[in-house]
Formats: structure tokens, C-alpha cells, sequence
């Protein structure tokens, strides 16, 4: 049965079960909308509540600004293999700057980020202008939209605005989707561990309770005799007035006869409440994949050299870079044409690298190579470029400034660089031959003074161990003292 636009079926169990749509559960929708399901705990999470846990906004946080905080380049490919900076192209401010007049470009990926890691979808509207170019990407909230599928199989977006609803196509909408089963929504991660945070929302809702009762535990008082029902009402009534401020000086005064038993709940130590409080905190690093030390837990951690510096490394290739990809191959596929030589990409690099001292070595290394010019290694470390004509150049390898020195001194009537007036293919290559191995007999040269300083530290070495041998082969006669104790020995002459 149908009515108001809502279908209303009976389920196993002989409920009114009443579903909207596609099998959207309208009323548990509502229900987690306004308060969230229960938790194990009996406490409802949703994803509001979950941002009052810390260490649910720490790691939302963390992850959230770490991308927020990254730039997001559009390059094109050139014909040589290469790529260069598309900055007039109308997707690099977009991306690179602000994708609408709203908001800077970290705020919008670090709102993206915050619906992904909370609700587990993250949607934008494009604004398409008519010459092909989009004009603005406009967030748009995660419980605000469905994902719908034709009969024919085609993805389109149900959004509920404030003038209305409105069905928009797929290439009309940004959807960046987290874990998945389907590929159409992305699983909500707070769904997912709402008992591990409903754990952690009771822990602290009693350290909160405890520590408003004045750290006061509750206790039992035991009296001779039968009361009457008005005194019970009264005792409680002054030892409630007794301890009601939190200040108030813990003593009570009883009858003869009287006696406390208590505490009745169980103390904080016993219960290992620290030791669950830590845990719990743990447990929600670990399902996002933040590293303790980035929320300042360095208990079980070094908290500095190059421990740090790798569980820093390991939490950017693990952690930032696969929520980077998802986002790139999304707006790829949405905002440049199929087999268009655009693309986007975030730069990880300062994320990626390592202490001064190591880039530096590094940079030396490519530098000194025909790897980098002087020039691309001072952008990497974001300083200005020089003037110098030959910050441009890259170092040429040691064996062809061998062979270029090589030529260089070859006779002038040999052209070839070949023996006689052969000039031809063989000539070239018997000569150039010997020039590409120049710098590799130069390093040669260098080793041998060294080569020969260890053979004759290895020939004395050879030389006392032979005289060792023959000492240890000679006749030796015992020597003896006065006690007729041995106290050593002495070489025989062989003679006597």
C-alpha cells in the first residue's frame, strides 16, 4: 500500500515496515537523522556526535588539513614525453586557487575530505557554462543526496535543495565515494565503528558524571533497626543536602549503630578506565590510519629522529596518497574529456621528503647527473631561480665528456676520428671505442695507488704470519723454579 508517496509493507516479523523509493528505509532514516542508531553501549552515535569524541575530530582533523594543505596542479602532457603547467587553462584555478566564490581550495578539499571520512561520499555540483568549461564546483551535502540507477543501468543524483528537489546527471555531479560495495555509495566509516565509539562516548560520559558527583563514589548506610518511611526520606534528604555541593567536606556523622558499606561502584583502577581510555583512543587512529605521534601520543613511540621521520613517510604513501588518487581520477574522468592530454595530480612531494641533510645529498646526487638541472632542484626546495645561464644546463655523464674530450683531441685530418685516412665506419669505431672508456681508465688510475698500498699491507701481514709459524715449529725446553713448577718456555738452540 502507498500512501503519501511512501510504501508501506509488512515485514517477517508482521511490522509495518514503510520504505520510500528504491528500498530506502524511511523511517530509520529519520531516526538516525535526529539521534543516530544505538551503539553496544547503548549510547546513539551519528556523525555530529562522533565529532564531540576527540580522537574522532583529531584524525578528521589531521587527514582533512594535511590534504587541505596540499596543492593541486593541472599539467599537460607534450609531445616529447614530458608535461608541463596548464595555467591558462580554466581548470587550474579552479582547482588550484578556488572552485567557487564560496570558498578557498582548502577549505573545499578539507570539507571534502570531512564528508568522506564521516559519511563516506563526498559530492559536488558543476556549474557547466556553455563553451564546454566548468565555472564553479559547489559542495554539496552527503545526507542530502541519493544515488539512483535507471532502468537502463544509468547513474543520476536525487538532491534535496532548499527550493525543491532536483535530479541531476552523472556528469553533472563530483562524486568522490570512500570504501565501497557497490561503487554507488561509499560505506560510512562512523557506521562502521559506531560500537567502538559508543565505548569510547561511555567512558567519557562517566568520567564526566564521576568527576561532577565531586570524585565522590557512592556508598551504603546501614542502620540497626527498622525506619519508618518518613525517616528513610529524611536521611536521604540530609545526606543529599549533606554532599550536594561539590566542595562540601566529606564527613557524615551517624547514629550509634550506623555503618557505612561501600564504595559501591567499582574504582577507576580496577576497571583499568585509563588503560580503555587509551585504547579506544588507539583504535579510532587506527581506523583512519593516523599515527599516534601526529595527535602528540608518543608514549609508545620515539618522539623524534628518523623514527618519526619514517611513520611520517609511511603515513603519507598510506593514508594521504590513496584519499589524493580517489579524488584525481574523479575529477579526471568528470572535468577533461576522455584521452585529453589534461590531468590533475597533488603534489606529495613535501610530504614525501626526508630531514635538510638528506635532500640536499639527494639533490647534489641528481644534479651531478644528467638527472635535474640546478634550476629544477631550486624549485624543489621552493627557492627562486637563478639567472646564471648555466642553471639551465643538465650535467652531461662522465663518459660522454669523455668522448667529447676525446674528439677534441683527435688529429685534424682524421674527420672520422678514425687511425689513417680510413674515414669510413670501422675507423669511427675503433676510435670511439677507446675515447667512451676514457673516464672509466681515469678512475682506474686513481684506484691504483690504493690497490697497491693494500697488496703490500697484505704481503707484511703475510710475511709475520710466516715468521709466527716458524717460531711456533722450533724445539722449546720447558723452564722450571725452584719448586719444580713449570713457569714457561725458551727456544732450543738447534746447534747445541
Amino acid at each position: 500500500m502507498r500512501l503519501f508517496g511512501f510504501e508501506i509493507k509488512r515485514s517477517a516479523e508482521g511490522r509495518a515496515v514503510v520504505e520510500q523509493g528504491n528500498g530506502v528505509k524511511w523511517l530509520s532514516h529519520l531516526f538516525e537523522l535526529f539521534s543516530g542508531p544505538k551503539s553496544a553501549s547503548g549510547i546513539p552515535i551519528n556523525e555530529d556526535s562522533a565529532l564531540t569524541i576527540a580522537a574522532v575530530y583529531t584524525a578528521v582533523r589531521i587527514i582533512g588539513g594535511t590534504i587541505g594543505s596540499l596543492p593541486l596542479f593541472v599539467y599537460r602532457r607534450t609531445d616529447g614525453g614530458g608535461r608541463e603547467l596548464a595555467l591558462r587553462h580554466w581548470a587550474y584555478p579552479l582547482l588550484h586557487d578556488s572552485p567557487n566564490e564560496y570558498h578557498t581550495a582548502f577549505t573545499w578539499l578539507e570539507m571534502m575530505l570531512a564528508h568522506l571520512l564521516l559519511w563516506g561520499d563526498s559530492f559536488n555540483r558543476i556549474e557547466w557554462l556553455g563553451n564546454g568549461s566548468a565555472g564553479a564546483l559547489y559542495p554539496l551535502m552527503p545526507w542530502d543526496v541519493d544515488v539512483k540507477l535507471t532502468s537502463k543501468g544509468a547513474k543520476f543524483y536525487q538532491v534535496r535543495l532548499p527550493d525543491g528537489r532536483e535530479d541531476l546527471p552523472d556528469d553533472e555531479v563530483l562524486h568522490v565515494p570512500g570504501l565501497t560495495y557497490d561503487g554507488l555509495r561509499g560505506l560510512s566509516v562512523i557506521g562502521k565503528m559506531r560500537d567502538s565509539l559508543g565505548l569510547a562516548k561511555a567512558a567519557e560520559n562517566l568520567a564526566g558524571s564521576f568527576f561532577a558527583n565531586g570524585a565522590k563514589p557512592g556508598w551504603n548506610l546501614q542502620v540497626p533497626g527498622r525506619m519508618s518511611e518518613t525517616a528513610q526520606q529524611n536521611l536521604t534528604k540530609s545526606i543529599a543536602e549533606r554532599f550536594a555541593h561539590k566542595d562540601a567536606l566529606g564527613v557524615l556523622v551517624t547514629e550509634e549503630g550506623s555503618k557505612l558499606i561501600g564504595p559501591l561502584t567499582m574504582p577507576f583502577r580496577d576497571a583499568q578506565f585509563i588503560e580503555m581510555r587509551k585504547f579506544q583512543r588507539f583504535e579510532v587512529f587506527g581506523w583512519y590510519g593516523v599515527p599516534p605521534h601526529l595527535a602528540g601520543d608518543v608514549e609508545k613511540a620515539s618522539s623524534w629522529g628518523t623514527g618519526i621521520e619514517q611513520m611520517d613517510i609511511g603515513y603519507a604513501k598510506h593514508t594521504i596518497r590513496p584519499w589524493c588518487v580517489r579524488i584525481e581520477q574523479e575529477v579526471n574522468r568528470k572535468l577533461f574529456a576522455r584521452g585529453s592530454q589534461l590531468y590533475c595530480k597533488f603534489n606529495l612531494d613535501a610530504l614525501m621528503r626526508g630531514d635538510f641533510k638528506s635532500r640536499m645529498e639527494g639533490l647534489q646526487i641528481a644534479i651531478g647527473r644528467p638527472w635535474l638541472t640546478p634550476n629544477e632542484g631550486r624549485e624543489l626546495e621552493d627557492w627562486n631561480r637563478s639567472a646564471q645561464p648555466d642553471m639551465d644546463q643538465v650535467a652531461q655523464a662522465a663518459n660522454a665528456s669523455a668522448a667529447t674530450q676525446a674528439g677534441a683531441n683527435s688529429p685534424a685530418g682524421d674527420p672520422a676520428g678514425g687511425n689513417g685516412g680510413a674515414g669510413g665506419a670501422d675507423g669511427a669505431g675503433n676510435d670511439a671505442e677507446p675515447a667512451a672508456d676514457a673516464g672509466a681508465g681515469r678512475a682506474l688510475d686513481g684506484l691504483l695507488p690504493i690497490a697497491g698500498a693494500v697488496s703490500a699491507l697484505g704481503d707484511k701481514l703475510m710475511q709475520r704470519m710466516d715468521e709466527l709459524v716458524e717460531a711456533a715449529r722450533a724445539p722449546r725446553e720447558i723452564i722450571y723454579d725452584d719448586k719444580g713448577e713449570p713457569i714457561g718456555s725458551r727456544a732450543v738452540d738447534s746447534e747445541r
